[in-house]
């Protein structure tokens, strides 16, 4: 690409912004201090797209990722879980997301990486909002295992403090499982064998 603009830097210059060209061109990799940049010279012409798409492409993924990992870790320091927190907290999620104008330019359809109970788990999701809802399920199910309502996966018992039970917050009322094993887990994978979260427990 380099090469390239040596060569039509003048032709380029009737379509490119060139200072801001330029600075992409110095910024030698690291593209999240020119970003602004980097939008702006991708906004418009075919060859500005082609030239820097794929890096508008990587900032996006990179903020996405960003937030989805804040979100996760808003959830595990929930104090309680209940349908409320969900749309409160989901909501705040999809704020943030939409305040980048280039969201929508992340596939539809992707498969993304989710921390089940310490194991990453691979889920293919239709949407941004599928992602979401398949991390609230995987935060729904670590709380509910956590508390003894649901069934550990094998060797989850010994690979923890004994105590590790007891350091659980709490579920909501609307959230709450049953005491039984097999009741349990039908109730915390409401939130999840739709989003088909690929999980290593067994009943």
């Amino acid at each position: 690409m380099t090469t390239f603009w040596v060569a039509f830097k003048d032709v380029c210059a009737l379509v490119m912004p060139m200072e801001d060209t330029e600075a992409l061109f110095e910024a030698q990799g690291k593209w999240t201090p020119v970003e602004e940049k980097v939008h702006k010279v991708c906004s418009t012409a075919q060859l500005r797209q082609r030239m820097f798409g794929f890096v508008q492409d990587r900032l996006v993924a990179d903020k996405l990722q960003e937030v989805m990992e804040d979100f996760d870790r808003t959830l595990a320091a929930l104090p309680k879980y209940t349908q409320e927190v969900y749309k409160q907290e989901a909501g705040d999620c999809k704020q943030k997301l939409g305040e980048d104008p280039n969201i929508d330019k992340v596939p539809a359809k992707r498969v993304v990486s989710i921390n089940d109970r310490g194991i990453m788990a691979s889920v293919q999701v239709g949407s941004i909002f599928e992602e979401i809802e398949c991390r609230w399920a995987a935060a729904v199910k670590a709380r509910a295992t956590q508390a003894g309502l649901l069934d550990p996966m094998l060797f989850e018992a010994d690979l923890v403090d004994e105590n590790a039970r007891h350091h659980y917050l709490e579920l909501g009322e609307d959230m709450r499982v049953m005491e039984e094993a097999s009741l349990a887990r039908a109730a915390a994978n409401q939130f999840v064998n739709p989003l088909r979260l690929r999980s290593q427990a067994r009943s």
